[in-house]
């Protein structure tokens, strides 16, 4: 699921430094603004750090900009801060080596003359220069100009040691041509086939996108319906001083439902390597019982797995199947994806590649559970392909209506889940890209020229640009 990356921070934290900052403040008293973050970072107090900043670092970033760095996407993945060493000073920023409980960071920091923080932000830590691998094992004949053009697009990401498989699916009016890189496991060193099943992650949300469609066509729930109409009594205040969310609102990432619930980590056995495996129903309900809305839904787009994972929930309600279920009836068993599941089953277990994380260990698969539709589905590149090619070519009304535009403003458009975006050549481009743990994963079409690309991969790294690598070649 897209958002989960531990390094793809979304937003850095850097004020314009002012004439007026001094760039010899004293250690000592920036020690005295470390212990600060220190104990606001780690006892959650969001607004006592806010607190620290200067003004013109406020007029930049909101209270809630710097509560979602801190919570979600620092806190959520490397706990508490250990210790704090002095690495160097560089254009006015003192650089820190952060330790914290799960993982280092390396922290920037600027104070202005008031000890008032006036730059900040955290950074991987900078790592040893690695040894690149020279050979990789692959299909690839290197015949054609598409072979060579994969090969030279693949080069980079294959030569990084830490980088497992790669299985690539490219479609040109309706013939497919595949490409298979590196290795479903490392200790076996067997290379991925058309077999081999990846975790396709938050491409996921665009089956979900698809079955909302079949339920709109079959009269089973409309795009403009209060979500509250199939939540429990305890969620009746989910609104925005009267203004509720639809079902419009959780396919289109615009329910203002935050990504990640704040009750994830309090499931039964919660695991950060697999953290939603107990995350249930009945949790969900609880969080949205108590969660009040910045603003009104249905305005600003703000990217949420939890809020299309309710979207699951309640079409399994509406339709009084299992997200399971409705999968196979109108998904995988037309369209012949006999090697696409929620839960892989026990003979085919032997062709599920290993998970890599994005520095190259081991980690377990995911158990999405009741959030299945924000991330849980398990595919083949062959079936992902055939998957692929019926979305370009829209052989339905359902299809169709999976594909038009529900939202729109100056930086996203959104369909059904898929994001819609405009190539440089004027072509229209639907799109989906995954990312759990261990996988990494990209789908994205133009109907008009009859044209998409299917990559996956058992590596946590992201698979993007090879895909906009390959949809720029294939659109020329």
């Amino acid at each position: 699921m897209k958002p989960l990356n531990k390094f793809m921070f979304s937003m850095l934290l850097m004020a314009n430094l002012q004439s007026s900052f001094s760039q010899s403040t004293k250690p000592d008293v920036y020690q005295v603004v470390l212990d600060k973050i220190k104990s606001t970072y780690n006892t959650k107090d969001y607004k006592g750090f806010y607190d620290l900043l200067s003004p013109n670092f406020k007029s930049q970033q909101s209270e809630s900009d710097i509560k979602t760095f801190l919570k979600d996407n620092v806190y959520t993945y490397y706990g508490n801060i250990e210790s704090v060493s002095f690495i160097k000073e560089v254009d006015g920023f003192n650089h820190y080596k952060t330790i914290l409980e799960k993982g280092n960071l390396e922290m920037l920091l600027a104070c202005n003359e008031k000890n008032e923080i006036a730059g900040f932000t955290f950074l991987p830590m900078a790592a040893k220069p690695m040894t690149l691998k020279n050979k990789f094992t692959s299909d690839n004949k290197k015949q054609t100009k598409l072979d060579l053009k994969i090969d030279s697009i693949v080069t980079q990401f294959m030569s990084n040691p830490v980088n497992a498989g790669l299985s690539i699916g490219i479609i040109q009016d309706n013939n497919i041509t595949y490409y298979h890189y590196g290795e479903n496991n490392k200790e076996s060193k067997q290379m991925p086939d058309n077999f081999t099943i990846y975790e396709i992650g938050s491409i996921s949300k665009t089956f979900t996108g698809l079955l909302l469609a079949n339920a709109i066509i079959d009269k089973k729930i409309n795009l403009d319906e209060d979500i509250r109409k199939y939540l429990p009594k305890e969620c009746a205040e989910l609104n925005y001083h009267g203004t509720p969310i639809t079902i419009k609102h959780l396919v289109t990432h615009t329910s203002r439902i935050p990504r990640i619930p704040e009750n994830i980590e309090r499931q039964p056995g919660y695991n950060e390597l697999n953290p939603y495996k107990n995350y249930d129903k009945k949790m969900v309900y609880s969080y949205l019982s108590t969660l009040k809305l910045d603003t009104i839904p249905g305005i600003i787009y703000d990217y949420s797995n939890t809020g299309v994972a309710l979207l699951g929930m309640i079409l399994e309600t509406v339709c009084q199947q299992s997200y399971e279920e409705l999968l196979e009836k109108y998904i995988t068993t037309p369209l012949n994806m006999k090697h696409t599941f929620v839960n892989v089953p026990s003979p085919e277990l032997i062709n599920f590649a290993q998970g890599y994380n994005g520095k190259g260990k081991k980690t377990p698969h995911w158990d999405l559970g009741d959030q299945v539709g924000a991330g849980g589905i398990k595919s083949t590149i062959a079936d992902m392909c055939l998957y692929l090619n019926e979305n370009i070519n829209e052989s339905s009304i359902t299809l169709k209506l999976a594909h038009d535009l529900q939202f729109k403003s100056s930086n996203e458009s959104v369909a059904l889940a898929w994001t819609v975006q405009a190539t440089k050549k004027g072509n229209t481009l639907l799109w989906h890209n995954g990312g759990t743990y261990g996988f990494a994963s990209f789908c994205g079409f133009i109907k008009d020229k009859k044209i998409g690309v299917v990559v996956l991969s058992n590596s946590g790294n992201s698979v993007d640009q090879i895909s906009i690598d390959i949809l720029r070649y294939l659109q020329q």
